[in-house]
């Protein structure tokens, strides 16, 4: 079946001291991946002026915290119906109180090995074992 291409996005991997990642529950409403855990991550919008932008509005939307880049992971791409999304994702630092929006069910820090248990959306389990691989993630 033939691909078509979706949209550019950015993500953020967000590290507490505890070397644990925050992940987001999609809602349960959601048209894609419904109920399943992701990164703060979003297409990018015409009034973005760069990858990086995005990422900071994104996380802004979605979790109220300030995202600060410090540097890109890592580039991937993924087929989700039928249209192929590219994602690249960002390191940073972050400072504010969490609370998410009414795009997710819930947000939370975890461990790598607790993030096997779950469902994991698009491309991030990748994502997941690359950051565990690297030493980022415990």
């Amino acid at each position: 079946m033939k691909t078509t291409l979706g949209k550019i996005a950015g993500a953020a991997a967000i590290i507490n001291e505890n070397k644990e990642i925050l992940l987001l529950q999609r809602s349960f409403a959601s048209k894609r991946a419904p109920g399943k855990w992701t990164f703060p991550a979003g297409g990018i919008e015409p009034e973005d002026e760069s990858v990086e932008h995005c990422v900071i509005r994104e996380v802004k939307e979605e979790t109220n915290l300030d995202f600060h880049v410090t540097g890109k992971f890592n580039f991937y791409d993924f087929i989700s119906n039928n249209k192929r999304y590219y994602s690249l994702v960002h390191l940073g630092t972050y400072s504010g109180e969490l609370k998410i929006d009414n795009e997710s069910e819930d947000a939370k820090f975890f461990s790598y090995n607790e993030t096997q248990n779950l469902e994991i959306a698009f491309a991030y389990k990748t994502v997941l074992d690359d950051l565990y691989n690297a030493g980022l993630i415990v």
